[in-house]
């Protein structure tokens, strides 16, 4: 038995979580399968050192195999004509602090009111959410949400932002960073 962890946010950011089947499910599941498998993968030596922390007798199991680029990322031409906007993708779980991002983007709009917040990634769960936080903060005509995109389009929007930002409070492996690296984006993390 194989098995990939790629991060150990359930247990090193419990606060974060509604204590419910589902959350110890997870704990269960990460502790089972380090167990168990004959095999741990996982995606950084950041995410093998926090599998370590909570089973060090896995130490033997755990091997590092770091993921790849979409294709489409690969050999882009980079633009140096960049928009004034900053970028944020991912999901809005509360380890990826997508409120202080918000919050600090109101705050930076203040003295900049031409820039721009753009945000991609899923948020179906969320986006009713998201849009009273903006219009709370001032900037819901600032914000533009390209919800979930393709390949190409994300990297289309990585070549154009001024900086891809990355509020996140723990990451096994952050794509994002990775995408944005490859399509000349400046990443603030």
């Amino acid at each position: 038995i194989v098995t990939t962890i790629h991060d150990m946010v359930f247990w090193d950011q419990s606060n974060q979580f509604a204590r419910n089947i589902w959350y110890y499910d997870k704990l269960w599941c990460t502790y089972h399968a380090c167990r168990i498998s004959d095999q741990v993968i996982t995606v950084s030596e950041s995410a093998k050192k926090r599998i370590l922390a909570q089973f060090p007798w896995a130490e033997e199991k755990i091997s590092v195999v770091y993921h790849g680029l979409d294709k489409s990322l690969l050999n882009i031409e980079l633009k140096t004509d960049k928009e004034k906007f900053f970028l944020f993708i991912g999901g809005r779980n509360g380890h990826k602090n997508f409120d202080l991002l918000a919050e600090a983007f109101a705050f930076f709009s203040r003295d900049y009111a031409d820039w721009q917040l753009h945000i991609a990634g899923p948020n179906s769960h969320s986006h009713e959410r998201e849009q009273k936080l903006f219009a709370n903060l001032g900037i819901a005509d600032k914000v533009t949400d390209h919800g979930l995109v393709s390949s190409e389009k994300l990297s289309s929007i990585l070549q154009s932002a001024a900086a891809l930002v990355i509020p996140s409070l723990n990451e096994g492996f952050n794509f994002p960073l990775l995408e944005g690296m490859a399509a000349g984006c400046p990443v603030l993390s």
